[in-house]
């Protein structure tokens, strides 16, 4: 078995989604990684998002990073899709019963959670691009800010998907609002939550 034979993203059939990036729309076929490889490598580096990178008027784009990581957000439910129609077709390749047993408690994982991840990299780069030295208070404010700007513009966007496309199968307000990590949100974004859930685990 060679690397294109378990590689999620190759033998799919044809879709295509759009999405407005910086007011631009573009349309995308769900048939090869490229595109997503692409726009994580143009944005998930965190110095991409400084501006006069060096001067002393140098300055996190906040606003830009909350539009990638929402962007971000979309593509990645967009891939849960592709690893469901994959997980689909090694099911009906399995050979044995133990073999598709395995395979389809890893479905209904995936269907039940839509885990997705972000993550970035970079910050060290980032931070030296905005004159900061890596270990000041000033660092430690900037690399807060970042990360709850991450936070934030990510559980957003589940909320926003999870309106359109629905929340993810075992989603249960009861059972996670006195979750601490949720209970860091803000009341505003814990409401949305409530009323209409997430999109993604």
């Amino acid at each position: 078995m060679g690397f294109n034979d378990v590689e999620p993203l190759v033998f799919l059939k044809p879709k295509r989604r759009t999405l407005y990036i910086h007011g631009t729309l573009w349309t995308y076929k769900l048939t090869t990684k490229h595109y997503f490889l692409q726009f994580l490598m143009d944005h998930r580096c965190l110095k991409s998002f400084v501006d006069r990178k060096f001067h002393k008027n140098s300055a996190f784009n906040f606003s830009r990073f909350s539009k990638i990581v929402a962007t971000a957000m979309r593509l990645s439910d967009d891939l849960v899709e592709l690893e469901i129609e994959k997980l689909d077709n090694i099911i009906s390749c399995c050979d044995t019963s133990d073999e598709k047993t395995l395979w389809k408690r890893l479905k209904t994982a995936c269907v039940n959670g839509r885990r997705t991840g972000l993550g970035t990299h970079g910050l060290a780069d980032a931070l030296a691009c905005l004159n900061l030295a890596y270990d000041s208070e000033d660092a430690m404010s900037m690399i807060d800010k970042i990360y709850e700007t991450l936070k934030i513009a990510a559980y957003t966007e589940s909320v926003r998907l999870s309106e359109e496309r629905g929340p993810f199968p075992v989603f249960n307000w009861e059972k996670e609002k006195d979750n601490e990590f949720i209970k860091l949100l803000s009341p505003e974004l814990q409401l949305l939550i409530a009323q209409h859930g997430r999109r993604n685990i």
